[in-house]
């Protein structure tokens, strides 16, 4: 569908730093994906719907518009979690681990870290069950930086035996991962 083409045609224009056309090229991509939705509710179109949300979360952010892109990652969310339940796939689960960890960013860029906390628990909780279920070096990697995210809120808060802790686990994560790939991380 066009949507595909319009959110490659933005993710070229952001990279390009022109994110005025990223933008228009993303609200394009989200129209055609939510006509599609109404049309038909597959998981595909779902799918689509929830990354032109995401794309658009993440312009806003890059922007520094937190409210909008917490409210475009929010519907992201919202989708992918539909997603995940009625589809559990890896790729679902992770979708919407990956947009709760950059709700959780947002969260800690406006100062909001009880929030971001519970979004990188929540984050964290998936990316541990796969990296469980499914022991590869990226699967095993995404733990340790939730770790270090929540480390760096108990910092700010100046909770630094639970910051250290969190860094640890971390470090934990990281040494296994070096040892078994023979590489530094």
């Amino acid at each position: 569908d066009l949507s595909v083409n319009y959110e490659r045609y933005g993710d070229v224009m952001q990279a390009a730093g022109d994110l005025q056309t990223a933008r228009k090229c993303y609200q394009i991509m989200e129209r055609i994906a939510e006509q599609l939705v109404e049309e038909a509710s597959t998981a595909e179109n779902c799918g689509r719907l929830a990354t032109a949300y995401e794309r658009l979360g993440n312009l806003c952010q890059i922007k520094k518009d937190f409210a909008g892109a917490r409210q475009y990652y929010q519907h992201s969310l919202n989708l992918y979690e539909i997603l995940a339940k009625a589809y559990p796939t890896a790729e679902n689960c992770r979708a919407a681990a990956v947009i709760s960890e950059r709700l959780g960013d947002v969260c800690q860029e406006e100062g909001d870290l009880q929030a971001a906390q519970q979004c990188y628990q929540k984050s964290l909780r998936t990316y541990e069950k796969q990296a469980k279920e499914s022991p590869t070096p990226e699967n095993c990697r995404a733990p340790s930086l939730i770790y270090e995210r929540l480390g760096d809120i108990c910092q700010l808060e100046k909770d630094l035996p639970q910051a250290w802790a969190y860094y640890l686990q971390s470090l934990q994560i990281r040494k296994q991962l070096a040892r078994q790939t023979g590489t530094p991380d």
